[in-house]
């Protein structure tokens, strides 16, 4: 229990395996779940998924009313990207126990990725009645309320975070997105920088500042970030799509390819990864090459591809079965 809480998670891991190797513990239904719990935690920490997944699985046999390891289950599908089965084990963590923050918390962030910004409205209000003096809840919240058009209600959501906490990074985040949003670069920009001050360790936000540099055509500054963002995190697609986006715009094309290529290894058949990788190889004669990234991001649903396909190659391209 020490190595995880001291964040030693691989440690942690071969601790908790062996208690769950020992005779005398593995009949113990209680050490059980507590073992498989926190090594599935311990192997999340590390991002590995899958095997988090089986542990979790365990626990829920072990104990099907344990409301933290369906919150466990959320976050797992939710770094994954799926969204309805992270809804679904937060939605049953909080049936198990009305009053789990963290659940709540953790399905309004899942409702606000989807775009269901009232359904996440709802779980931060609750969130707030059961704990007030919640500062991320206000914070998220305001963000949610912004993107309803409900302006007001955000300024007055980040305020009250700010007073209850003047060192709340993730409310200078939530704010920079709402600036970003609203073409107001700069003020985007200081408030990721004030971000990065209270939490450099936060990886999204030198993203998210550097796409702001992207967008002011502040390329240096804007690489630099996507560095350090891949720095924190090897496994981070937005950072090398983002960077290549960059390096094409700055006629950079082989390293632009390059990380296009990165981007597609970590999410194969992106189309929007498809059509700039394309788009790069066009421009440095790779023509084969292109229009086979542009078929395949057609394939994917992407117009532009199309568009570009038939603009700068002449081929009328509809969507097919491209098996390659």
């Amino acid at each position: 229990m020490l190595a995880f809480n001291q964040k030693d998670y691989s440690t942690a891991i071969d601790y908790f395996s062996r208690a769950l190797e020992s005779p005398k513990r593995s009949s113990n239904k209680k050490v059980l779940t507590i073992a498989f719990n926190f090594r599935g935690k311990a192997f999340y920490e590390l991002r590995e998924y899958d095997k988090a997944l089986v542990d979790f699985a365990k626990v829920k046999e072990l104990n099907p009313k344990f409301a933290e390891v369906f919150n466990n289950c959320g976050r797992v599908y939710y770094d994954l990207h799926e969204h309805e089965k992270a809804i679904e084990n937060y939605t049953e963590a909080i049936r198990l126990d009305r009053k789990y923050i963290d659940a709540l918390y953790n399905r309004g962030l899942v409702f606000l990725a989807k775009s269901e910004y009232k359904n996440a409205v709802e779980d931060f209000n609750e969130v707030i009645r059961l704990k007030p003096e919640y500062t991320k809840a206000y914070s998220i919240r305001g963000l949610a309320y912004s993107r309803i058009g409900m302006n007001e209600k955000a300024t007055e959501d980040f305020k009250k975070a700010l007073d209850l906490n003047p060192k709340s990074w993730d409310t200078y985040f939530n704010r920079g997105i709402i600036y970003f949003d609203n073409g107001e670069y700069e003020k985007a920009i200081e408030d990721f920088n004030r971000t990065i001050e209270l939490n450099p360790s936060y990886v999204e936000v030198w993203n998210n500042r550097g796409i702001a540099y992207l967008e002011k055509g502040e390329y240096k500054k804007a690489i630099l970030d996507f560095n350090q963002a891949l720095r924190l995190n090897p496994f981070f697609k937005e950072a090398y799509f983002n960077r290549g986006n960059c390096y094409q715009k700055n006629e950079e094309s082989q390293k632009a390819i390059d990380d296009f290529s990165e981007a597609l290894k970590l999410k194969p058949l992106d189309a929007e990864s498809l059509y700039r990788r394309g788009i790069s190889y066009s421009h440095i004669g790779s023509h084969e090459k292109a229009i086979l990234d542009l078929k395949k991001a057609v394939d994917s649903g992407h117009n532009g591809a199309r568009q570009f396909l038939k603009e700068y190659y002449d081929i009328e391209y509809k969507k097919v079965n491209w098996n390659i």
